[in-house]
């Protein structure tokens, strides 16, 4: 998600300490798009719905072993700054924040990133973005 500027973007912490977009795993029969709106809303209580589209989205494809592996990350612009974000899991989200599109690490050793150096944590921290900010 992010700004109508488009230079802040919210992502999650979960409880294991790692910052990420909203993500989760697809139920039976249950298309992209839909897994994607769902996970957002139980873990931000925001419903991407009315304003995403289908057709706005970053594929990033890795191998892992013997199969090819795709995480779709959906763009969804114009979410207001003051939105209020309430989660609707138990134990999954630790805590909810904008970041800056720039202050944000693009790789492990990227210890100068603002993001990284304001909450004095490690640019790891923020491994599962890295594909799609590259």
């Amino acid at each position: 998600m992010l700004s109508p500027d488009m230079q802040w973007v919210l992502i999650v912490r979960g409880f294991g300490g790692k910052w990420s977009f909203p993500k989760g795993k697809m139920n039976q029969n249950e298309d992209l798009f839909e897994c994607a709106a769902r996970e957002v809303y139980e873990e931000t209580g925001f419903d991407i719905r009315p304003v995403a589209s289908r057709e706005y989205y970053i594929d990033h494809i890795s191998r892992l072993s013997d199969c090819l592996r795709r995480d779709r990350l959906y763009i969804v612009p114009n979410v207001d700054y003051c939105t209020s974000f309430d989660p609707k899991t138990s134990y999954e989200i630790k805590e909810i924040a904008w970041f800056g599109v720039n202050d944000l690490p693009e790789h492990k050793n990227d210890t100068s990133a603002r993001a990284v150096t304001q909450l004095g944590g490690c640019a790891n921290d923020f491994f599962l973005l890295f594909p799609f900010l590259r």
